[in-house]
């Protein structure tokens, strides 16, 4: 017996018209529908009447939205369920089919008696499927083709695999028909006799035979370029095929399937503002041969794939306000309603309803070779100023690629090692216009610099050069005379230079066209490090993912707030900083898995500095997983003998922390042997574990006083004899420009102890000590009024 339930409007919701959209194109919002919890995926229904509704995946069940009046949307119902991240909805006539993947069975909600009310029931049967015997319970995915067969797929049967069912004879209760195999499809799509899965583990797309959909029969199948195949739609004419990997930077896959025993990859296409940056496309859809694409962290991306060789993005809203890379965002995106508003949810920021221009795109292709010898030219780059298009040329030297409006534009024909090529090209909507570029290879020339101190002029023995732009990298080390060479090509570079105890200097947009008299970079001793260069850090690992690595960072998200950073601090040099992996993607794919991982500086001396500080900024972050997060960062440092814990971080943050009042003489002696370790972990239960570090200093908080240096070179002399020692050593002392002032001999332990204080009441003489240590390594200084001398280090043995 079916149980059917009168529903009416479940909660209220708010609208909202002040969105803060930073990233559209083409695209304008009508309206904003907001949920007091977070939503999945979109679907829509036109009723008879022709209102258009949106149907809208909850994660306690489904809102039922009017668009009567677009810019201003009302609920109409809302049906509660089981609590589900995932839900995927369709409808057929005047029934809504809505998937869970926790319980209960298929949601179908009928909505004839819309806006007033609707009726609804779970659908569970019990379904002899030859193999198995079993209830249908949950399922992934759904979709119905235009005959009224509904396919589902992802459910706790058939292994997964897709299992069919005819509406036609009551929609309220549907008749289960077949199956395909049971190999798990994430995603299906049916068109005619045809039936396409997505099967997302096996990464590839499969093509069924379902003119007998009590016996379908399999007829190909095609890996993805990412090998985790989410979803397919196919063209208007059935002879394309477009795919997404729900993978971090993954492309939507362009195929010629008109012959199933030759199927063909013809394009990959990616948003062109975030190539690289670990975005994840999640669904593809196809309306007149304009691809709607919803993309986690980049909104709603339209592309003309009309010329599915060369598919052109035509339009963007992003729905999502925080940082590239993860699965916060946009979920869904609808183009198929009769008025062409674009229905997309975003899993925080709710329902958007959405106009387009939908337009063809300008198309520009062509032939790179090189003007020598007329050999085609792969990789070369194509930018269309003024755009964020910058595509590339293939095996062939063939290049294809487009923007969405037309005009005249300066397009740059580049490659390292050639001459680039700056042509005006005018381009036309629907029209391909044909720029073949022959390339002249560049004359290379020696270039070669030094760099001193930029205090006293000396040269700088490894020193790091880094002299690079978009085109071309160089890297070298100067010799003993602070030389470096190298033979480049000419162009403008960003020059970054710098060593362990000096500081880091950049040099934006410098001109090296050929060689340049006297090129001297000039950088003050000083240490500090925006780690913009490798100035060798130690890394040690026995973690299974999430070493510490150097680079600009890529940014993740964890239940919308940043995991890993998505940029390095403020204000200093470069844009690179340490970091617990960088993979992108999700919160948790290159986080600090199952250990420990360590980041530990070079030597640096602290005896050199009336007050030695330490200063650096942190990150940390630690959530998700199973009970509450139980790691943390912890920062140590050492003088070569001991080892002090300066602070340990349980609190996760996912901002920048700055710290810059830390005294190491808090913590222990100051040596000329310090070291500075972060550690962080991820143990026990495991949870999101991600840290970093930017910009370390050791600075003199005293600085205008005279050094240490200088104090016991102008003020102070003493001397230990012998060091190391077995019973006792002599310590002779001159203060040469002693006043009276009250003096005293301090030694110390390597915890920064003190063993003893012994008075001085002359400018010179002789103290004998040592027969009652230990054996160890110990500090002894003079301080005379507010002088204090060097540290010397003494060591008794056995």
């Amino acid at each position: 017996m079916k149980l059917k339930a009168l529903l009416t409007l479940c909660f209220a919701v708010s609208i909202s018209f002040s969105f803060a959209q930073t990233n559209t194109f083409n695209t304008t919002l009508v309206s904003n529908f907001t949920y007091p919890e977070d939503i999945n995926d979109i679907w829509g229904y036109v009723a008879p009447d022709g209102t258009e509704y949106a149907l809208v995946g909850t994660r306690n069940g489904v809102s039922i939205v009017s668009l009567a009046n677009a810019a201003a949307p009302t609920e109409s119902a809302y049906i509660g369920g089981p609590n589900s991240l995932w839900r995927d909805l369709k409808s057929w006539d005047h029934y809504a089919y809505i998937t869970n993947e926790t319980g209960d069975g298929l949601l179908i909600v009928d909505m004839e008696n819309l806006p007033t009310s609707v009726t609804s029931y779970y659908f569970s049967p019990t379904l002899d499927l030859g193999t198995e015997l079993g209830q249908l319970v949950s399922a992934h995915n759904l979709y119905i083709d235009k005959d009224g067969y509904m396919y589902v797929c992802g459910s706790n049967l058939n292994g997964g695999g897709s299992i069919i069912f005819d509406l036609n004879p009551d929609p309220y209760s549907p008749t289960y028909v077949g199956k395909t195999s049971s190999r798990y499809s994430h995603d299906v799509f049916a068109r005619g006799d045809t039936l396409y899965t997505s099967d997302v583990y096996a990464g590839v797309f499969a093509v069924w035979d379902v003119s007998d959909r009590s016996n379908p029969v399999f007829m190909a199948e095609q890996g993805t370029p990412f090998s985790f195949t989410h979803n397919a739609w196919i063209s208007s004419d059935g002879n394309t095929l477009f795919t997404t990997d729900e993978t971090a930077n993954a492309p939507i896959g362009s195929y010629d399937i008109s012959d199933l025993n030759d199927i063909q990859k013809l394009d990959e296409f990616r948003p062109t503002a975030s190539v690289g940056s670990g975005v994840i496309p999640h669904n593809v859809h196809v309306v007149n041969d304009y691809m709607v694409t919803s993309y986690y962290t980049d909104g709603v991306v339209i592309s003309d794939g009309h010329r599915p060789q060369n598919v052109v993005e035509i339009g963007v809203y992003d729905t999502w306000l925080g940082g590239d890379g993860g699965f916060d965002g946009c979920w869904g995106a609808y183009p198929f309603l009769p008025s062409g508003l674009i229905l997309a949810t975003d899993q925080s920021n709710g329902l958007f309803v959405l106009n387009a221009q939908y337009q063809r795109a300008c198309y520009l292709e062509g032939l790179i070779t090189d003007a020598d010898t007329g050999n085609p030219i792969q990789d070369a780059s194509v930018e269309i100023v003024g755009t964020n298009v910058n595509d590339g040329s293939d095996i062939v030297g063939e290049y294809k690629t487009g923007y969405a409006n037309a005009g005249t534009y300066n397009v740059i024909y580049s490659k390292p090692g050639y001459v680039s090529q700056t042509i005006s090209v005018t381009l036309d909507n629907g029209i391909v216009t044909i720029q073949d570029v022959a390339l002249t290879a560049a004359q290379a020339f020696l270039f070669t610099g030094q760099v001193v101190d930029g205090s006293t002029g000396a040269p700088i023995e490894g020193a790091e050069v880094r002299i690079d732009n978009d085109n071309y990298n160089y890297a070298f080390g100067t010799n003993a005379s602070g030389a470096f060479g190298f033979s480049m090509f000419g162009d403008i570079y960003t020059v970054t230079t710098g060593k362990w105890g000096f500081e880091t200097i950049q040099l934006l947009e410098e001109v090296i066209a050929g060689p340049i008299p006297d090129y001297v970079l000039e950088i003050d001793p000083r240490i500090v490090d925006p780690f913009e260069l490798n100035l060798g850090w130690a890394t040690a690992s026995d973690a299974s993912s999430g070493d510490w690595v150097r680079g600009v960072p890529n940014g993740t998200s964890l239940g919308g707030n940043p995991a890993n950073p998505g940029a390095d601090i403020d204000g200093d040099v470069g844009s690179q900083c340490y970091m617990t992996g960088n993979g992108g993607g999700g919160a948790g794919t290159d986080d600090v898995d199952g250990g420990t991982v360590t980041l530990t500086s070079p030597i640096f001396d602290a005896t050199t500095m009336n007050e030695p500080y330490v200063a650096y900024n942190l990150w940390f972050v630690n959530g998700g997983g199973n009970g509450n997060p139980d790691d943390q960062f912890e920062v140590r440092i050492s003088n070569g003998n001991v080892e002090a814990v300066i602070e340990t971080i349980t609190q996760s943050n996912g901002n920048w922390l700055p710290r810059s009042e830390i005294r190491i003489a808090d913590y222990l002696l100051p040596t000329e042997n310090m070291s500075v370790t972060f550690e962080t972990s991820d143990l026990g239960s495991g949870h999101v574990v991600e840290a970093a570090v930017d910009f370390f200093e050791v600075y003199d908080n005293d600085p205008t006083t005279t050094s240490l240096e200088d104090v016991f070179d102008q003020n102070i002399r003493f001397d230990v004899f012998p060091s190391p020692f077995a019973t006792n050593t002599r310590v002779e002392f001159d203060i040469t420009d002693w006043n009276g002032a009250d003096s005293k001999l301090v030694l110390r332990n390597v915890l920064g102890q003190t063993l003893l204080v012994e008075s001085i009441d002359a400018p010179r003489g002789t103290v004998s000590l040592g027969e009652s240590l230990e054996s160890g390594t110990y500090f002894l200084q003079i301080q005379s009024g507010d002088r204090i001398s060097k540290s010397l280090k003494l060591v008794k043995v056995k």
